[in-house]
């Protein structure tokens, strides 16, 4: 037996200790909020993936503590420095809060074990601890799973033939993601400044039918983020630490940041503008693909389209 325990702190101090037996697996999740327990056969397993993040989680606790520092060190300011102990804790979480924040993108490799319906059986994080066990957990997968499909960010195309491949980039999560058609389905690579993974496909899951709609495009967001964590950083420093800046320093951020929320500002008036795309459905009635469309691509895309809907088993069309 194998087993597993990993902790994340920052989803509500969640515990899961995974047991790997010889045929079968037991997981126990524990948190502030919830516990379960299932177990599974490694037969129903069908798809192995992994991917290479940061820790959202962590990105995000980290901003909120910076920011829920600041409030008191602005309108509290006299008091706190009144009090020595309260100011000592205001600026020792402020420090915690950073160092959270800029640990955080640290990336980090995961496995996902996923079942027929793409319901998560197991997340096997890798570690110092755990790769030695990894791949004998992953020969246990293989030798009791007849359909397992595996797929690895470090070599998501497996050199077999493909009829298209797309390339989109997404403003709004500074990423990029690469598609290709095989025969039997498509495989997804998307890189970002905060990780990468990769993703399949399988036609047999598509019903056919074409959904097509227009949405707003937005990119506002990290604009945002980027300028609130200059002025959190800032702010944080001069009213919990009284360290005064160099004029030429202060105004350079001054600048930066009124900038980034003029571009935000921008950003949104430009979601007004609404871009076209074109997806298809699912068996269960849900979209399960989608293509951005423009004037450069439109004709590509309603190519892939249509080969798609040729790859669809007919017994699956709708």
């Amino acid at each position: 037996m194998i087993k597993i325990t990993s902790f994340y702190p920052f989803q509500n101090l969640l515990r899961v200790r995974q047991e790997f037996y010889e045929d079968k697996a037991i997981v126990k999740l524990k948190s502030l909020t919830f516990e379960r327990e299932f177990e599974f056969e490694y037969k129903e397993a069908t798809v192995v993936f992994d991917t290479f993040k940061s820790n959202y989680s962590q990105t995000t606790f980290g901003f909120s503590l910076l920011g829920l520092m600041l409030f008191p060190s602005v309108f509290f300011h006299n008091f706190i420095y009144a009090h020595l102990i309260l100011l000592r804790a205001e600026q020792a979480l402020f420090i915690l809060g950073l160092l959270l924040f800029s640990t955080s993108f640290k990336k980090t490799w995961r496995i996902y074990v996923l079942d027929k319906n793409d319901d998560t059986l197991a997340i096997i994080e890798q570690t110092r601890q755990t790769r030695d066990v990894v791949p004998q957990i992953m020969q246990m997968l293989r030798n009791k799973s007849e359909k397992l499909r595996e797929y690895t960010s470090t070599n998501p195309f497996r050199g077999g033939v493909y009829k298209f491949e797309h390339v989109e980039y997404v403003l709004s999560s500074l990423s990029k993601t690469t598609e290709r058609m095989y025969e039997k389905e498509i495989i997804g690579y998307r890189q970002s400044l905060f990780g990468k993974s990769v993703y399949s496909i399988q036609y047999d899951r598509l019903s056919g039918k074409v959904f097509r709609g227009k949405s707003g495009i937005d990119f506002a967001g990290w604009l945002l983020a980027l300028g609130a964590f200059l002025m959190i950083v800032y702010g944080g420093f001069d009213y919990g630490f009284a360290i005064p800046f160099h004029i030429h320093i202060s105004k350079s951020i001054f600048y930066t940041i009124l900038v980034l929320f003029i571009l935000s500002v921008i950003s949104l008036l430009l979601n007004l503008i609404k871009q076209e795309f074109i997806g298809l459905y699912n068996k269960n009635g849900s979209v399960e693909y989608t293509l951005n469309v423009n004037r450069k691509n439109k004709s590509e895309v309603e190519k892939i389209i249509k080969y798609i809907q040729s790859k669809i088993p007919a017994e699956e069309k709708t």
